[in-house]
């Protein structure tokens, strides 16, 4: 009985562990786009003007830190839920091309962690229509319109 429960054991524990190791190693992403009409620079001058991210973004409603790769920023962004302090690392910064950070939200890095298919369903809902509501502000902001 002893021998069956520790191979019942070591087995859990093999599982765990892969679950573990594969949900932190396969990153879970969100993603939305939008085309806007005018220039990469113009874009770009607006995402990287982040102190006046209060006066117009719903989502990322402050972030401060300096747009440089290896950079940390330090953003709250606001949904559904409330606010929660998100401190992504800038991974590419290309003025006008490209700006790409990768982060984690607390509690313990749930963006990449064994948590994610738990928050599946919260993310969808609550936090992917807010970076939609983001590129629309951020579309209108560029514009003026």
């Amino acid at each position: 009985m002893r021998r069956r429960l520790l191979a019942v054991l070591a087995a859990l524990i093999v599982v765990v562990t892969g679950y573990a190791v594969y949900t932190n190693v396969s990153p879970y992403t969100l993603e939305a786009s939008i085309e806007i009409q005018a220039t990469p620079q113009q874009v770009w001058a607006v995402l990287a003007d982040t102190a006046h991210y209060p006066q117009w973004n719903p989502f990322i409603t402050s972030s401060s830190g300096q747009i440089h790769v290896g950079a940390t920023l330090t953003n709250v962004m606001h949904d559904a839920t409330g606010n929660t302090t998100f401190t992504p690392t800038v991974l590419v910064a290309e003025p006008g091309r490209e700006l790409t950070w990768i982060g984690r939200v607390p509690p313990g890095g749930i963006f990449t962690g064994v948590a994610v298919p738990f928050y599946e369903h919260w993310l969808h809902t609550d936090t992917l229509p807010m970076f939609k509501a983001m590129n629309d502000a951020l579309a209108h902001r560029v514009t003026g319109g």
